[in-house]
């Protein structure tokens, strides 16, 4: 916690297996007033089926928080969907939010991907596109 404090990222909560919650931290997306395409207001925090497959899921969180395929940017700023540590085994579903990419990256910590690599007993993937 103290390394995102050091970099400025307030708000961040950890629980006690590790994982970090961005919900009320300063790291979240955060454009009130941004509409999908379809009009929809867009959304930093989703709910997708995990599919063992980095990419997927973030095209998945792109899709149905902002109607887009691509991760959205603000004031050029990056941002990178982060895994909440809720992972459903029964569902296959759990949380994900979109937050700043230099409060997720190189921050040590568990979520939903090592919940989802402990029920499957497979490794999650990342292919770059």
């Amino acid at each position: 916690m103290h390394k995102l404090e050091a970099k400025g990222y307030t708000g961040v909560t950890r629980n006690h297996s590790g994982g970090l919650d961005y919900s009320k931290s300063n790291a979240l997306y955060s454009n009130p007033g941004r509409l999908k395409p379809d009009g929809t207001p867009a959304s930093a925090i989703v709910k997708i089926k995990y599919t063992g497959d980095y990419q997927k899921d973030f095209l998945a969180a792109n899709k149905l928080g902002f109607g887009q395929t691509s991760n959205p940017k603000l004031n050029g700023e990056s941002y990178v969907w982060h895994h909440l540590d809720d992972y459903n085994p029964e569902t296959g579903i759990g949380t994900m939010q979109l937050v700043k990419t230099g409060a997720h990256n190189r921050i040590p910590h568990v979520g939903g991907v090592s919940q989802y690599q402990a029920a499957t007993g497979l490794k999650y993937i990342y292919n770059v596109w």
